[in-house]
């Protein structure tokens, strides 16, 4: 009985040691799946590249699973090859090139049918016909080639919808996928999947900033552009970068908005070619229609048509305008402005007939609303400049017409006072005492004609003239300004005051023009003063400047109008020029010398109350 029980207790051990041999292979193959997912969990973390991530998985996937992996991506109702690994590299290369002829399509074979229903699929010892019956019929072509016997499919699921289709095949004699296999595979398809959306959403944000600068540097291009030539080609150029386009045709209205100009198309490099009219007529017919159906449609959002050479319905005209772009797709989008159209866009590729997303379109619309702003900022540019040039002519003109007619004016008024002077002066017999009284209000006249005409020379002179620049002095120069015009003041019924200043008040000025000044501003205080009340005449100095003060107590000049006055033959009120005279040149000439010296003037006043005119120069001591 010994060596029975001895037998028995060494199949017993034998039981044991298979059974934990069995646990031990077990152990280590779960250890190695979940390295394997530690793995392939860290290519998945370590690049949004997705491409480059999946053929390094399935590479991976290679060592525990089957010899071929290879994953397919939805797109609509078809399911593209997305990464391969095949151990044979020239099979590897017939199929990329099978499958981007020939993507596989949901509900059509086994990988279509894993789309489809959302459930694994895992077959085993499989012959060619068992796989060409289960196959799509654009495969069965390439299966006498790689028919595996072992196939296994699993989908790639994010948030309950069937993204792809993660697949592995083996000809390895005897392989047959366990139920491991398969929950590693579903494993494999899980982080797939939530790296693939983590690297869709990846490109959706780089794409979304990429527009946004394309859309912030064009709104600043179109902003500083004032050419219109400029502003199309930064459109041009922006949208062709912005959505990967072959060109850009750009059709304005004429500047009646009553019919479409030849279309001028453009790519990055600036203007290519001019479409004849024939094609403005297409855009014209197309304008009406995207206004109608603007009109019908939400207001403030201009419709698009989009237009595709595979579409199975295109309209004549259509058609032609395809043919015209050379396009196999086509975006045509108003410019529109304040509801008001100012031509078309067309965006079009020539390359494939592609279909334009909503993004892609809103973008296209933001850019063409910035460019219908830029366009007709530079047509109100162009006609403001337009505008001024004729203003321009016109105070050119004027200037010219005024500076011919002084100085026409001179020659016969200086023989006027000429011959005044002789008769006053008994030259041509003796003259009676009305006679003599008549002539010095002759004189007094002439003399302010004159006087007129020589402030219009001056401030024609002004801007042309150089200054001959010598030591004076501003004390000086009011005495003997207050001399001039005492008499004037006394026979106004005013008192005339001169204040001077004890400090030095040497500045540098031209002997002719500066008297001028003292002049006009003496002239225009008496002028506006009533009688009885007083005028001042007010000399300042302090170092590095010296300045001159009239003060008069006459009706004053409503705030609004004060820094009118230094205008050229601007007159406050119309009936001020009626009751008081002048020409509204005296103020302007101040104003005109007095900058030429490099100084500058200013205005005081309230109504009723009189007004204080000044100006300063820098003093002799302060250097020029």
């Amino acid at each position: 009985m010994k060596p029975v029980q001895h037998k028995t207790r060494s199949r017993a051990g034998a039981a044991i040691f298979v059974r934990d041999a069995h646990e031990v292979a077990h152990a280590r193959a779960a250890e190695r799946r979940v390295q394997f997912l530690a793995e392939i969990g860290h290519l998945f973390h370590a690049s949004l590249d997705i491409a480059q991530v999946l053929e390094q998985v399935l590479i991976k996937s290679s060592e525990v699973l089957g010899q071929s992996n290879a994953v397919f991506l939805r797109e609509g109702d078809e399911l593209h090859l997305a990464a391969l690994h095949h151990p044979d590299p020239a099979m590897a290369t017939q199929l990329r090139a099978f499958y981007s002829q020939n993507p596989a399509r949901v509900g059509e074979g086994i990988v279509g049918c894993v789309a489809e229903s959302g459930q694994p699929v895992c077959l085993s010892g499989l012959s060619s016909k068992d796989l060409s019956d289960l196959s799509s019929p654009a495969y069965r072509a390439i299966l006498s080639h790689s028919a595996p016997a072992t196939f296994l499919a699993v989908p790639l699921v994010l948030s309950d919808q069937v993204i792809g289709v993660f697949c592995s095949a083996s000809r390895v004699p005897g392989r047959r996928f366990t139920p491991d296999d398969l929950k590693l595979a579903q494993a494999i398809a899980e982080q797939a999947a939530v790296a693939i959306e983590n690297a869709r959403l990846y490109r959706e944000l780089q794409e979304r900033l990429r527009q946004q600068t394309i859309l912030y540097e064009a709104s600043v291009a179109l902003s500083s552009t004032a050419s219109l030539n400029d502003v199309l080609n930064t459109l041009s150029l922006h949208l062709c970068l912005a959505l990967n386009l072959t060109g850009v045709g750009i059709s304005l209205a004429a500047l009646s908005r009553d019919r479409i100009v030849p279309t001028q198309v453009y790519d990055t490099s600036g203007l290519i070619a001019v479409l004849d009219e024939a094609t403005g007529e297409l855009y014209q017919r197309l304008s009406t229609a995207l206004e109608v159906a603007s009109q019908a449609g939400q207001p403030g959002k201009p419709p698009v048509l989009a237009l595709r050479a595979d579409q199975p319905q295109v309209s004549p005209e259509e058609q032609a305008l395809l043919e015209a772009f050379g396009a196999q797709a086509l975006l045509i989008i108003p410019l529109v402005v304040r509801d008001e159209s100012l031509g078309l866009l067309a965006l079009y590729d020539s390359r494939r007939p592609r279909q334009f997303s909503a993004e892609e379109t809103a973008l296209a619309q933001a850019l063409a609303h910035q460019a219908a702003v830029a366009i007709e900022n530079v047509h109100l540019l162009e006609s403001l400049q337009a505008t001024y040039d004729e203003l321009q002519e016109s105070s050119r003109l004027k200037d010219e017409f005024i500076q011919n007619v002084s100085h026409e004016l001179r020659t016969p008024l200086t023989f006027v006072k000429g011959y005044i002077e002789l008769l006053r002066e008994g030259a041509f017999g003796p003259l009676s005492d009305e006679a003599h009284h008549a002539l010095n209000v002759v004189a007094d006249k002439t003399g302010q004609i004159i006087r007129l005409v020589e402030r219009i020379a001056t401030l024609h002179l002004m801007t042309q003239q150089k200054l001959n620049l010598e030591p004076l002095d501003l004390n000086r120069l009011a005495q003997e300004a207050t001399e001039r015009f005492r008499p004037v003041a006394e026979q106004a019924g005013l008192d005339l005051r001169l204040e001077l200043t004890p400090a030095s008040a040497l500045v540098m000025g031209d002997p002719l023009q500066l008297p001028q000044v003292f002049d006009c501003l003496l002239e225009n205080a008496i002028k506006f003063s009533p009688q009885g009340s007083q005028v001042a005449l007010r000399v300042h100095s302090r170092p590095g400047v010296a300045w001159v003060e009239v003060e008069d107590n006459g009706i004053g000049i409503p705030p609004d109008k004060l820094d009118k006055v230094w205008t050229p033959f601007y007159q406050v009120e119309g009936h001020m020029k009626r009751r008081f005279g002048g020409a509204g040149v005296g103020l302007a000439v101040v104003k005109r010398v007095i900058q030429a010296h490099g100084g500058h003037v200013w205005a005081n006043s309230q109504l009723g109350q009189g007004c204080t005119f000044g100006f300063a120069l820098r003093r002799l001591d302060a250097g020029m």
